[in-house]
């Protein structure tokens, strides 16, 4: 399995830091990643960089960066670095190149004028499987938040059943059997990536 991340220069929420860890490691231990591409671009890129290096050293990174050398972070420890190119083309190459998208935006709502949402755009347009992560995000307004965006279901962790207070999608609703907090704990990725990601 192949995955990129594009995110914010600004660098990613401690909310979306602990969504991409958790679904970097998960996939790293049912060892299902080929290799990770990102833009090599000071914020968040250089973040998901480091947090792979972490969850496992062996895991071929490649990075696509762009011909605008301020905004690189010169990530060290990739596999195989390409050719610059011009920001907007690169993510395009990136997304073309790999099938799972993972899009950490500064902003709440979709803007124009952004590199990470055009690209979050251009995934959704050849449909590529996208998980778009929000900077934050309250369990007031996430239906909204995610209807907006497009998302196929809201937060893994907030959503409670009405009936349960577990989340929708891991209960089924009341007409499935629950699973036990343990099993929640442990599989609540493992459903989200078989619903959305391998769907």
């Amino acid at each position: 399995m192949m995955l990129m991340l594009t995110g914010t220069q600004k660098g990613m929420t401690n909310y979306q830091k602990r969504y991409v860890i958790k679904f970097v490691k998960y996939w790293n231990d049912a060892d299902i990643i080929e290799n990770v591409r990102h833009g090599d671009c000071i914020g968040a890129d250089a973040q998901f960089h480091n947090i792979v290096r972490r969850v496992n050293p062996d895991i071929h990174i490649i990075i696509h960066p762009c011909n605008i050398e301020k905004k690189r972070a010169f990530c060290r420890g990739a596999y195989h670095i390409c050719n610059p190119q011009e920001p907007l083309q690169r993510n395009i190459n990136m997304v073309n190149i790999a099938p799972i998208v993972l899009v950490t935006p500064a902003e709440r709502e979709e803007v124009r004028r952004s590199g990470t949402w055009a690209t979050y755009r251009y995934a959704h347009k050849i449909g590529a499987k996208v998980l778009l992560i929000p900077p934050e995000i309250s369990k007031f307004d996430q239906d909204s938040f995610f209807r907006r965006v497009g998302m196929k279901y809201p937060c893994p962790l907030d959503n409670a059943c009405p009936t349960c207070k577990l989340n929708d999608f891991i209960c089924g609703g009341i007409n499935n059997p629950h699973p036990t907090a343990t099993e929640i704990r442990r599989g609540y990725i493992k459903e989200f990536i078989r619903d959305v990601i391998m769907a």
